[in-house]
Parts: C-alpha cells; structure tokens; sequence
C-alpha cells in the first residue's frame, strides 16, 4: 500500500507485522505490546511499530510511547472520526514521532488529519484508483491555514494573526 506523505506518494519502509525483513521495522498490535510485562516488552527492538484502534489500545502503551516511532490509526470507514481522537490523545499525551492514518480516508480528509497530528496516510490499493497522488497534492497545498491549534507543528489562523500583530506592535 502506498504511503501519503507532504502531498506524495512514497513507498512505506515499515512492513507488516506478519512479514519478511527486519524484525525493528515490524508494525505489532498495541494491546498485544501494552500486555507485556517489563522485561518481556524490553525483549523488542528499542524503536516499535503499533497499531492503535481504541482508546483501550492508547491506555496500554501511554508509559511507553518514547519506544514507539511509528503508531498507526486504523480508519475503518472514512466517516468514522474515532481516529481524530486518538491522534489528539497521543499528541496530547506527548507522543512526537510518526503518526499514521490507515483506512479509506480521501483527499478532502487531509488539512483536518494534519491537523490532529498525522504525518502520514496509508491509502489502500483501490484507494489509489480513485483518489490520485495529484488530488492528495491539491489538498495538501489547498488550505495549509487552520482553525483550531495543531499538534505537528502547524499554526492556526488566530496564532499567525496574533503573530502579525506582536510584529506590527513591535515593528
């Protein structure tokens, strides 16, 4: 499955769980991890992989998420906003390494997944007939403004207008 990334399409070094490669690069269940007493969790690689459906999942890999580079949002439908949620959670919660939306998201979805916080966005294969790398692009560079406080970094509109002021006042 291609990985959405800035608007483009990129090949995802993070195969699944249950394939070949190199075991640190391994995407695992995030209960299955979380149930894991110390010394059999400190048996993984020190940077994991998780996939993360409930808040359930959050609860039981919050006092870890400094081992974690990579936690995936499963979308079932795209109209299923869970997701959103958990990535605010995780942001909030300090996680600061990637965080991957999976599901039938669409083009229109992208402003609102960056600004809860996603870096990326696995699109599945019939996702790709439908929705192209250049509509993932347009809706990157479409509306890179937002309304409501981010977590990747990314300012809102009322954070860049009080930015202005503060530079017209100082000015």
């Amino acid at each position: 499955m291609p990985l959405v990334v800035d608007g483009r399409y990129i090949t995802d070094s993070w195969p699944a769980a249950d394939g070949d490669g190199d075991v640190s690069r391994r995407v695992y269940c995030a209960t299955e991890l979380g149930a894991l007493d110390d010394a059999a969790f400190a048996a993984f690689p020190d940077r994991l992989g998780a996939t993360v459906g409930e808040m359930a999942d959050v609860a039981a890999i919050e006092q870890r998420l400094e081992r974690f580079a990579l936690l995936v949002i499963d979308f079932p439908r795209a109209s299923d906003g869970r997701g959103f949620s958990l990535a605010r959670r995780l942001r909030q919660l300090g996680y600061h390494d990637e965080l991957r939306a999976r599901g039938p998201l669409i083009p229109d979805q992208y402003p609102h997944l960056r600004a809860v916080g996603f870096d990326s966005i696995e699109v599945p294969t019939d996702g790709i007939e439908r929705h192209t790398e250049l509509a993932w692009r347009k809706a990157w560079l479409s509306f890179p403004n937002r309304y409501q406080s981010a977590y990747a970094g990314l300012s809102s509109i009322l954070g860049a207008r009080h930015s202005l002021a503060v530079q017209a006042i100082d000015g």
